[in-house]
């Protein structure tokens, strides 16, 4: 399972999950380079994407952009390998719940 949590503006943190251990690290980034994170961190402990049982993104606090990049995200994962979203079979939509940037 992996978690893809961008509630901090600029900043991602990712979490997985394999059998009964869960690997962290939070990455400095602008929204548009979530996608290489994903790559090196899977990368660093020899995960390929679809080895992933499933994907899940926290839709609360950042940015609307965060949150909808990390949705369009786990939506690829799901129809290039399969993989399961938090827990359902359908797709995931963004919701912004964060204080207004105006």
């Amino acid at each position: 399972m992996l978690r893809i949590d961008p509630s901090k503006i600029g900043e991602v943190t990712l979490s997985l999950f394999v059998e009964h251990q869960m690997y962290s690290q939070t990455f400095s980034s602008a929204p548009q380079g979530i996608l290489g994170h994903i790559v090196r961190f899977l990368n660093q402990y020899q995960i390929r994407p679809d080895q992933l049982r499933g994907i899940e993104v926290s839709m609360n606090g950042g940015t609307f952009t965060g949150v909808r990049t990390a949705t369009t995200i786990a939506n690829m994962f799901h129809l290039a390998f399969g993989t399961r979203l938090s827990g359902e079979d359908r797709y995931l939509s963004a919701s912004y719940t964060g204080e207004p940037r105006l």
